[in-house]
């Protein structure tokens, strides 16, 4: 009697832990009767078992596995490339242009030029994190307790425990309601994240007492950010701490080095040691980056950091976090949440091999590219490779870790203490949304009333509960999730709660989210109020917009059936949009709009201005000098360039004139408002104001001061101004030094008080633009007439009248806080 293929898939399903469909799983059970069948043949005499018993010798377990593997890595290899194909060939222009679209997107590519891995990538992370933002604010309190700045370890703890125990381990629950809802949310994104980065290749299977992926700390896992240990010794203590918390799965089929176990398993430690230490894990590898199943021969065979370390217990898990993770346990989960995301969608443009597909495409292009040197020498270049290195996380990964570290140390604080005034300069970004809208085809007041709303919070219950829906405050929601600390997360974890405290409290926080509630909520509308239309009767807009991502009529059939109706608005939201292609295509519109109109910079802008690798000299120096860029060349590439192309090319007109005349508006709006914060009277209208406003309001604020009025914000000239904060400081810290200098020089008495008092008028200037929250707004005018303007005039006696009468002439305008007032 022959085996039955249905007897073998229980067992088979039990094996590979749901890290594979049933059909692959029916697959292997057909082999498995097939390899019976062909031992009877060779031996009719042998019975039932017996044959069993050859077929399962001749298809082991782990052969089972890695045929599976193999078989999914083919056919979702051929799929990715097949899809790829059709995307390529419906673009136009060199292929080096279209590759690249692929990776960071490109609407001159033509027909599907947005629709690219990093476009993928934000959806998708943005689907789950916004999962669980909607499920703990759900719960009452769980959300308060899961962004809260600072660490409630012990609710941590608890969490913690209820996640292991509802992935099956043998925990007791904790009694604890609140830690218990949350876990069942958090282990619901975790196992959405697991299915679909399997569904684009990955082999990720179920894991008993699953958390999530540990958050592991370069720099307290090195020894500390001052290396006050060397690498042997911060080995050995790492070691020693992770060794008696982790499980015996943790060693499960690890190299042997030829000395024993203990031996193999320091060797495995120390190389995931080096690995974290080194910056390498962050790196994302498509089907090789599964905690789980590892693809067998080669890769089974390579100690990598992306195995999972099991650990004992909840608690276990918990203090190695406490000790060498970091940031919150909501923070690592969000964070692998949107690894997940970025993952799968590396997987769905490049399969479960992505680097090595993206290689091959290069080479099948260069190929088709012979006698076009122009053409090979841009498939080749490094401008190319980068742009598969920022969907990869490659472009992130340090090559000096602690130099790396120190340089986001510095742009940290550069902006905890320089931003304190930008949500006035977020004035200009209502035109820009409202321009972003209007390419779609949103009619022009409803584009601006979208806007004032959203950030009014004047929109009504059904729009705020349809952007509930459309996850438009994921990204926001990442930063509040990622942003607890404990006393050990040390400087960098404080600057980065210091970050989001510095957003709330001046009330930018507030008006982005609004805004981008806004402006999600009028575009889910409009699709919906348009839904009973066929493609050709859409505004042009719209169908111009569908098509930068290869929505064609056939497609938008299948996503206007997604309507669903809030309070008799109708809403095109994508979980309602039946094909999952679709419903994928329909979330990257949405947040590419949202982006678009918050200025929010993408892999393309991050390529351009994140020259050079992190923690080398070249590349902290750029991203130093680039830091408060993103925003001006985001609003250029992403807005102005796209609205002026439109216009040049037959499109429409209304875009680029409110580009234009919008963002001067409310540049000049945000420019009397910093005045009054400033203590002065609103400038003149006149030429120069004009000019100003126009810098201001095109996201080119923090060079309105030098090219129209004072010489910079901090007082420096035009290298210190275009060259970034960070160079400010430093020719700042120059001039002190020189001063100083010249003072103990000097033999004329004279020159030496002046360079004394050159000195200490720079040193304080500069201590004061070091202060965190120091120049916020609100508060800006009151510190300086109370403290800052009196010591400075003491400091330096008849300052107040020199520079009152410097910023009159320069401005045209009069304080109406004078600093001559103050100092009296």
């Amino acid at each position: 009697m022959a085996l039955n293929p249905q007897s073998c898939t229980g067992a088979l399903n039990a094996a590979v832990k749901g890290a594979f469909s049933k059909q692959e799983v029916d697959a292997i059970a057909d082999r498995m009767v097939a390899a019976q069948l062909k031992a009877r043949r060779a031996n009719p005499a042998l019975s039932d078992a017996g044959a069993i018993r050859q077929a399962a010798a001749e298809l082991s377990l782990e052969e089972v596995k890695g045929a599976l593997i193999r078989q999914r890595i083919k056919a979702r290899t051929v799929m990715a490339d097949r899809a790829r194909a059709v995307d390529l060939q419906a673009m136009t222009g060199k292929f080096s242009r279209r590759i690249e679209a692929l990776n960071l997107g490109d609407e001159v590519a033509g027909t599907g030029g947005l629709n690219s891995a990093d476009s993928m990538g934000h959806a998708l992370s943005g689907q789950l994190v916004g999962d669980i933002e909607r499920g703990l604010r759900a719960i009452p309190g769980a959300w308060d307790k899961a962004t809260a700045i600072l660490r409630d370890i012990a609710h941590e703890t608890d969490v913690a425990r209820e996640m292991a125990r509802l992935n099956g381990a043998a925990v007791k629950a904790t009694g604890n309601s609140l830690a218990e809802a949350t876990a069942r949310v958090l282990v619901n994104a975790l196992e959405k994240a697991r299915v679909m980065q399997n569904e684009a290749g990955a082999y990720i299977g179920k894991l008993e007492g699953y958390i999530t992926r540990q958050a592991h700390d370069p720099v307290k896992v090195g020894g500390g950010f001052f290396g006050d240990k060397d690498q042997v010794k911060a080995f050995n203590d790492w070691y020693e701490f992770i060794l008696p918390r982790l499980d015996e799965r943790s060693f499960d089929g690890i190299e042997p080095t030829g000395y024993g176990e203990t031996a193999d398993r320091r060797a495995f430690l120390q190389h995931i040691f080096d690995s974290i230490v080194g910056g390498r894990h962050e790196t994302i590898k498509g089907a090789e980056d599964a905690e789980g199943f590892v693809s067998p021969g080669s890769v089974a065979s390579r100690i990598s950091a992306n195995r999972v370390l099991h650990f004992t217990t909840p608690d276990a898990f918990m203090e190695y976090h406490n000790a060498y993770a970091r940031g919150s346990l909501f923070g690592a989960i969000t964070q692998q949440l949107d690894r997940a995301g970025r993952n799968a969608a590396l997987m769905k443009r490049w399969g479960p091999n992505p680097e090595a597909s993206f290689k091959a495409e290069l080479a099948r292009a260069m190929k088709g590219a012979v006698g076009d040197p122009r053409e090979i020498k841009a498939l080749g270049s490094p401008k190319m490779q980068a742009s598969f290195d920022q969907i990869s996380g490659a472009a992130d990964a340090p090559e000096n870790l602690k130099l790396a570290m120190m340089g986001g140390l510095l742009r940290k604080h550069e902006s905890v203490a320089k931003l304190g005034g930008m949500v006035l300069s977020a004035f200009g970004d209502i035109p820009v949304a409202a321009s972003a809208l209007m390419r779609a085809g949103v009619p022009f007041l409803d584009s601006y009333g979208a806007a004032l709303s959203g950030i009014t919070r004047l929109d009504g219950a059904a729009r705020r509960k349809a952007a509930h829906m459309l996850d438009v405050g994921s990204r926001a929601a990442v930063g509040k999730l990622t942003s607890g600390v404990s006393v050990k997360d040390g400087a960098l974890g404080f600057y980065t709660a210091g970050a989001r405290i510095n957003m709330q409290i001046q009330g930018f926080e507030f008006w982005n989210d609004g805004l981008r509630s806004g402006v999600g909520s009028m575009f889910a509308k409009h699709l919906g109020d348009h839904a009973g239309a066929d493609f050709d009767r859409l505004p042009k807009g719209l169908q111009a917009s569908m098509n930068r991502y290869g929505i064609k009529a056939a497609d938008w059939d299948v996503i206007r059936q997604g309507v669903q109706v809030i309070d008799g608005h109708r809403f095109v939201t994508a979980d309602h949009v039946a094909d999952p292609k679709l419903a994928l295509k329909t979330r990257q519109m949405v947040q590419d709009v949202l982006d678009v109109a918050t200025s929010e910079s993408r892999g393309r802008e991050r390529r351009t201005l994140s020259m050079g690798a992190p923690g080398t000299a070249f590349g902290e120096a750029m991203r130093a000098l680039t830091q408060f860029m993103s925003f001006p060349m985001t609003y250029i590439n992403r807005s102005l360039v796209p609205a002026a192309r439109d216009a040049f090319n037959g499109g429409p007109v209304t875009p680029l004139v409110n580009l234009i005349l919008g963002t001067t508006l409310f540049g000049f709006a945000s420019l009397q408002a910093k005045e009054l914060t400033k203590g002065r009277e609103p400038r003149p209208i006149n030429t120069k104001s004009v000019l100003a406003a126009m810098v201001q309001g095109g996201g080119l604020g923090i060079y309105g001061d030098f090219l129209f009025g004072e010489k910079s914000r901090m007082g420096g000239g035009l290298a210190e101004t275009f060259g970034g904060p960070i160079v400010g400081d430093a020719a700042a810290l120059y001039g002190l030094v020189q001063n100083l200098r010249d003072g103990a020089l000097a033999e004329d008495s004279d020159k030496r008080e002046s360079a004394r008092e050159q000195a200490s008028t720079g040193a304080f200037r500069l201590l004061k633009g070091q202060i965190p929250l120091a120049n916020l707004w609100y508060t800006r005018a009151a510190l300086d007439y109370l403290l800052f303007w009196r010591a400075q005039e003491a400091i330096d006696p008849g300052w107040a009248a020199r520079y009152q009468r410097r910023v009159e002439k320069e401005n045209g305008t009069e304080f109406w806080l004078k600093p001559t007032d103050a100092t009296q």
